[in-house]
């Protein structure tokens, strides 16, 4: 793609989805402070520019505006990305995101998340799959940056597995049930990472991450016309996914092969 070409879309991809995060803000007739807080704790993290920030809010409030066109906004968005299509699917990520950053989407919310989905071309089965697989990245990224959680939690398991091999019978059966259901629980969040279950085979947990990591590398972004203003939030996603993968390689595909 000419470098003309990922400038104009870069700018696209930013006004529309700040536009488009308002539009979503007044679904239910009005933008309440939880929403406006949302979208600048979004732009914090971001680190956007003075002019940035105020460009963003200005989107947002045009998005929330009754003269918004929702239909005619993400017609000039695919025709701006008919050359890098998988960028689409990156603006309806971002959007769920964004949107359920303050908790689940309600039901309004929801309903328009979802007409912008149709409008993109993507059927309610793939909409819902891809509403349930972001839900578990982001829950999956705020339990794995929240004070090292994870990291304790294999330090425990681990001291538990050492308490077990010197208690008596019954104490090496409660521990060993304990370490058990921890991993289950850990390993059933990294799963939904990859939008799979627990039950995959190790080519679809292969196959599913090649292509998350294909579709959320930041580099490929970037090159696809993703604004380097959101970068922050792709490597955020992209380490999310990445970790996800790691953990299921070290205790589920490693203990599989024993």
């Amino acid at each position: 793609m000419a470098e003309k070409q990922v400038s104009q879309l870069r700018q696209c991809f930013f006004q529309t989805v700040f536009s488009l995060l308002g539009h979503v803000a007044k679904c239910d007739g009005h933008v309440n402070a939880q929403e406006v807080r949302r979208t600048r704790v979004f732009m914090e993290k971001m680190e956007l520019t003075p002019e940035c920030k105020v460009e963003a809010q200005e989107l947002f409030n045009v998005g929330a505006s009754r003269q918004f066109d929702m239909r005619e906004t993400l017609q000039k968005f695919q025709n701006t990305a008919s050359k890098s299509p998988e960028i689409v699917e990156i603006l309806l990520v971002y959007l769920i995101s964004l949107a359920s950053t303050d908790g689940p989407l309600s039901k309004a919310e929801s309903e328009v998340v979802k007409k912008v989905a149709t409008e993109l071309g993507f059927t309610s089965i793939i909409f819902d799959h891809m509403l349930k697989m972001v839900a578990a990245q982001d829950a999956f990224n705020q339990w794995d940056t929240r004070g090292g959680q994870r990291s304790r939690a294999d330090n425990n398991a681990n001291q538990n597995r050492h308490k077990a091999e010197d208690g008596s019978h019954d104490q090496k059966n409660q521990q060993k049930d304990s370490v058990n259901q921890a991993s289950d629980q850990y390993l059933a969040a990294a799963f939904k990472v990859l939008g799979l279950g627990v039950g995959a085979s190790e080519a679809e947990i292969k196959k599913a991450y090649r292509k998350l990591v294909n579709q959320f590398h930041p580099d490929k972004l970037i090159d696809q016309g993703l604004p380097p203003e959101l970068l922050t939030a792709a490597t955020d996603r992209f380490r999310g996914i990445r970790t996800a993968y790691e953990y299921i390689r070290k205790y589920h595909l490693k203990s599989a092969a024993v």
